[in-house]
């Protein structure tokens, strides 16, 4: 039986079974205790329950914020991975550059050469 219903039941035999028809015996003082006993009992159980909800609370909070802490690492590393891909790039595309040049160069200096070579002919 729940508490409500064990206080109702021990209320209604209590009286029925204390002497003098209910009023005044000893079962009515023993059912008052009785009452008392479970109402602080129940106050404990309700102190307990608010207590483990509060600490489970508390627990989802601190989860919440270690999964965001983790999130901001992982978009701080997606922004560093993809700074260094256009670094790549850029030292790729100066590369690629320096070596265009070089070959400008080469060809104008071969062209020279044939020029002077002409000329010598």
């Amino acid at each position: 039986l729940g508490p409500w219903r064990r206080r109702y039941v021990t209320r209604h035999l209590g009286w029925r079974t204390s002497e003098g028809g209910g009023a005044g015996g000893e079962g009515e003082e023993e059912e008052e205790e009785e009452e008392e006993e479970e109402e602080e009992e129940e106050e404990e159980e309700e102190e307990e329950e608010e207590e483990e909800e509060e600490e489970e609370e508390e627990e989802e909070e601190e989860e919440e914020e270690e999964e965001e802490e983790e999130e901001e690492e992982e978009e701080e590393e997606e922004e560093e991975e993809e700074e260094e891909e256009e670094e790549d790039e850029e030292e790729e595309e100066e590369e690629e550059e320096e070596e265009e040049e070089e070959e400008d160069e080469e060809e104008e200096e071969e062209e020279e050469e044939e020029e002077e070579e002409e000329v010598e002919e």
